[in-house]
């Protein structure tokens, strides 16, 4: 069994997750992303209590926004008040997994970025603009990949939401 923990922006923006709206309308303000009583020890035991044996965290989801310190782009942890913008969540997470002896997964969501504009994989519009944005973004991408394979250790999976396909 896995367990699968989705934690996003809207979390705390107060409002009923609608998808396909939030899929579209960047955050206004990604300050408000402030958990304090943050305790990812009490999410993996919760885990282990259900009988999971891998645990994901999803360490980008719709809004494009990062659970981690992300060098690839300042929409991240590291743009947030939060633990003066030090916060690494995605490292508490595969921490708190490998002290209760779970095995760590990484949920990446690139298949929908409100953010960067990004709908199916695709920067919209069809200018140089556009063209140049979605080149950027592509990168970007495989820079996240990178740094999440690369900077927590063994994951037991990689989950790519929607695929890990680009556009062609």
């Amino acid at each position: 069994m896995v367990a699968v923990f989705h934690y996003d922006l809207h979390v705390f923006d107060g409002e009923k997750y609608n998808q396909q709206e939030n899929r579209k309308t960047p955050m206004p303000d990604y300050n408000i992303f402030s958990p304090n009583q943050l305790d990812t020890n009490q999410w993996v035991k919760s885990a282990i209590a259900m009988g999971a044996k891998i645990a994901i965290l999803t360490a980008t989801h719709e809004t494009g926004f990062a659970l981690y310190q992300r060098d690839v782009n300042p929409y991240s942890l590291k743009g947030v008040k939060w633990r003066d913008g030090k916060g690494d969540i995605v490292a508490d997470f595969v921490a708190s997994c490998k002290k209760y002896g779970i095995e760590p997964g990484i949920y990446i969501g690139i298949r929908w970025n409100s953010f960067y504009g990004i709908q199916d994989f695709k920067v919209q519009g069809d200018t140089l603009f556009s063209e140049n944005r979605q080149e950027h973004y592509n990168k970007m991408c495989e820079g996240m990949v990178e740094q999440l394979t690369s900077n927590y250790g063994d994951l037991a999976i990689i989950w790519f939401d929607g695929g890990a396909h680009g556009p062609e």
